[in-house]
């Protein structure tokens, strides 16, 4: 009896641990926040973000207008892709730099100015209060 009890925690121990599942949910982290510009008119957001992979992380790059709402986005690759109302997937647009394919997504011609964009707590911290009377 014991014996059969010992081989059944060693099978136990020897079994592989079951691997992770591939549609879990990731941790999303937002890595930066950079201002896009053209000609001192803002055009929107470029935020930095990384997917928390068991593999490897995954970089991308999520293009906001500047109301906040979400254009598109851009992977490590250079490979754009453009959110449309009412569409099951998002469109391939093509492989660009960072200046060109903004410019598409936002309906502009090059070059723009991309500028990093100071820390939100730090900004609020700054930013003047009002007083309510």
């Amino acid at each position: 009896m014991r014996i059969l009890f010992l081989l059944a925690v060693l099978a136990a121990c020897n079994t592989a641990p079951e691997p992770a599942d591939p549609a879990a949910p990731r941790p999303v982290r937002e890595l930066g926040r950079y201002t896009v510009s053209q000609g001192g008119r803002v055009l929107g957001t470029l935020v930095q973000r990384e997917i928390d992979d068991p593999e490897a992380p995954i970089g991308y790059w999520l293009i906001e207008n500047a109301a906040g709402q979400w254009l598109g986005y851009a992977d490590a690759q250079g490979r754009f892709y453009r959110y449309e109302p009412f569409a099951p997937q998002e469109r391939f647009l093509g492989v660009f730099t960072m200046d060109k394919g903004l410019a598409l997504l936002y309906d502009v011609a090059p070059p723009l100015r991309i500028e990093p964009q100071a820390d939100r707590a730090a900004r609020e911290a700054s930013a003047p209060r009002r007083t309510q009377r």
